[in-house]
């Protein structure tokens, strides 16, 4: 499973919108992006099943038991949860096309943000927003895992200095 938190914060971190010409972007900016993003991910998301979609949700809610979640997403059907975590590896490169596609929409919008700030205010914009469910929980998930590994790193320093 850590391999999906890896998948979800390269292309998360690697969704950084364009902070270059005029116009200040507003909360119905980061509203329409919001909505853009979730709309996209979940075009390419469309091959993982509804019962590993539903895990992926709760999984945001509770990020800290997303392999336990999952885990028990895959065993109740080995062959779909095969095939799911297939899809959700290939989820990484439509994610990517998706970051893409945004920064290239928008790229016209300065972001009064540093790209953390960005990704904080798209999250809140979407833990409300219909629809977001899905790309909210795997944002979720991706920030998790990186305070997760971050962490790891920072514990297995201090563990060699002992």
């Amino acid at each position: 499973m850590k391999t999906l938190l890896y998948i979800i914060f390269i292309v998360l971190a690697g969704t950084g919108f364009s902070q270059t010409e005029k116009k200040v972007a507003t909360p119905e900016d980061y509203r329409e992006m919001a909505e853009d993003m979730c709309g996209c991910v979940n075009k390419y998301a469309n091959k993982i099943s509804h019962g590993m979609r539903e895990a992926i949700i709760q999984a945001g809610m509770n990020p800290e038991s997303m392999e336990v979640i999952i885990q028990e997403q895959v065993m109740k059907d080995p062959e779909q949860g095969m095939k799911d975590v297939e899809a959700i590896t290939n989820l990484a490169e439509g994610m990517g096309k998706c970051g893409k596609n945004i920064d290239k929409k928008y790229k016209n919008l300065t972001l009064d943000a540093d790209a953390a700030e960005v990704q904080q205010i798209l999250l809140e914009t979407m833990k409300s927003q219909k629809g977001c469910e899905f790309t909210y929980a795997l944002m979720v998930i991706g920030q998790y895992g990186k305070s997760s590994e971050e962490q790891y790193y920072d514990e297995e320093y201090y563990d060699e200095e002992e």
